[in-house]
């Protein structure tokens, strides 16, 4: 409840939790209310657009009017027109503007202890209009790989595996600024190297070193670590093939070209540790046989 109060600066308004004195109000002279401020007049100067634009998602939602009623919903200045309640086939972007404005209604309401019904659907139809985003996502991130895996091919196909390690060691700087070799994101040749792991390991793995060669580049240029995820990608290609020697070997080059001084957080680094450790476990049982 609003009311007003006296209080040192003059008649105010305040928020009412609970009449009477409560166990931490000891000692403290309360104020008594002048008055209760009626429900129509916090609507009326208050709430009224927060209301009103709650009754137009009402309306767009498919709801009949509520206890607070206009005789034209429409959205007050300053506020969100409402999108569609029927979640469609859109781009991820709009499908996120789409939900987060219903989202918004559902908390809106919720927080003001609307019709309980009200608070349910405005979460259903940002719960569908989500669903369609992350549907929309990955559709784009999968449309995003199979073409960037598609170039990896035309590249490797005309440049060869050797051609790949060579344009890693010729970089340019802004090959190196870019995150680029042979015209080509570091992270699409990793995803390349991913999905020819288990049929052309040997290739995979001379890809990868040359990713590495590429993320020591950057390294020097930017005076951080390494990017490890290349090192944590030819360590299991090498484990694949019980090369735990090789697997040692790879990850202390990335621990040489990265002191700690260096290194900032990620969970691949403690990846790598762990890593080393089962491998020269892995080694030294190999080589008790």
């Amino acid at each position: 409840m609003w009311a007003y109060a006296n209080t040192p600066d003059g008649m105010k308004t305040v928020v009412v939790g609970a009449l009477g004195r409560s166990p931490g109000s000891r000692g403290v002279q309360l104020k008594p209310l002048v008055r209760l401020i009626p429900q129509s007049q916090i609507d009326r100067e208050v709430a009224g657009p927060i209301l009103q634009w709650l009754e137009a998602g009402r309306i767009a939602a498919g709801l009949a009017g509520g206890s607070f009623s206009f005789s034209r919903p429409s959205i007050p200045a300053g506020f969100e027109t409402f999108p569609p309640a029927t979640a469609s086939e859109v781009s991820a972007s709009i499908a996120e503007s789409n939900g987060t404005i219903w989202w918004k209604a559902h908390k809106k309401a919720m927080e003001l202890g609307r019709d309980p019904v009200e608070v349910d659907r405005f979460k259903q139809i940002a719960d569908a209009w989500y669903a369609i985003r992350t549907k929309a996502n990955k559709q784009e991130q999968d449309a995003a790989k199979a073409k960037a895996l598609g170039k990896a091919k035309r590249i490797r196909a005309s440049i060869g595996v050797s051609g790949i390690e060579s344009a890693a060691s010729a970089r340019t700087s802004a090959d190196v600024q870019g995150m680029t070799i042979a015209g080509l994101d570091m992270w699409d040749w990793l995803e390349y190297v991913k999905s020819i792991a288990k049929e052309q390991p040997d290739d995979a793995l001379a890809i990868t070193y040359a990713l590495i060669t590429g993320a020591e580049q950057e390294a020097r240029a930017s005076g951080r670590e390494p990017a490890p995820a290349y090192t944590e990608r030819a360590a299991m290609l090498l484990r694949s093939k019980k090369d735990y020697a090789g697997e040692i070997s790879v990850i202390e080059r990335w621990e040489k070209a990265c002191p700690p001084s260096k290194r900032g957080p990620g969970k691949t680094q403690d990846k790598l540790w762990q890593r080393q450790i089962k491998a020269r476990e892995l080694l030294a049982k190999s080589q008790s046989k």
